[in-house]
């Protein structure tokens, strides 16, 4: 199921991209496109699919996120996503309850494709790169893992100003981590951010 998705958002993404090259000389209205740079941060919340992460620490996770893009032509953007989420929990153990404390930073990097140049301008992509997962828990202490991950992204930017807007997005992370057991950290990750265009 997963790789069905990930095909279907790869032809999506690479549809975006025809799209945006057969129309590169269509007229910008906002300035964030006539921008190379544009910065954005704000937060969100992160759904984990692996039940037992839900039940130690939640179904919803708060973030915080931030993305840097740099734009190679007029709908077509590098994207630099960032991403920090800390939380405690217990054990899912009834009988020997442990206090438990898990970390995710994250730092991925890929292209971003926008549809349109109206005020609301929907975006779709495809990201790679690199997390660090950290968790303690009482008896058997702390555990650090590095694993290299992807994520598919979609969502939709609203110019609040020639410079300023407000970014929506939904991101799907595929990652997987090898401890004594193979866990499954990707999930959906959804959040709001305030963008700045230069």
């Amino acid at each position: 199921m997963k790789k069905r998705a990930f095909l279907v958002i790869l032809v999506l993404l690479s549809f975006g991209l025809l799209t945006a090259v057969e129309t590169e000389d269509e007229p910008q209205v906002a300035k964030a496109k006539k921008s190379s740079f544009t910065l954005a941060l704000g937060a969100g919340g992160r759904m984990f699919n692996e039940s037992q992460m839900q039940d130690a620490y939640g179904k919803t996770n708060v973030s915080l996120q931030g993305e840097i893009g740099y734009f190679l032509a007029k709908k077509i953007a590098l994207a630099f996503d960032f991403g920090y989420l800390t939380k405690t929990g217990k054990s899912s153990f009834e009988e020997a309850q442990e206090n438990l404390k898990f970390s995710m930073l994250s730092a991925e990097a890929g292209p971003k494709i926008y549809f349109g140049v109206n005020k609301i301008k929907p975006f779709l992509g495809l990201l790679a790169g690199y997390f660090i997962v950290k968790e303690e828990a009482g008896q058997i202490g702390k555990v650090e893992k590095k694993q290299f991950g992807f994520s598919a992204a979609f969502g939709l930017e609203y110019n609040l100003a020639s410079s300023i807007f407000l970014q929506l997005k939904i991101k799907y992370s595929f990652l997987k981590i090898e401890t004594d057991q193979s866990r499954d950290l990707g999930g959906i990750n959804a959040g709001l951010a305030v963008g700045f265009a230069f």
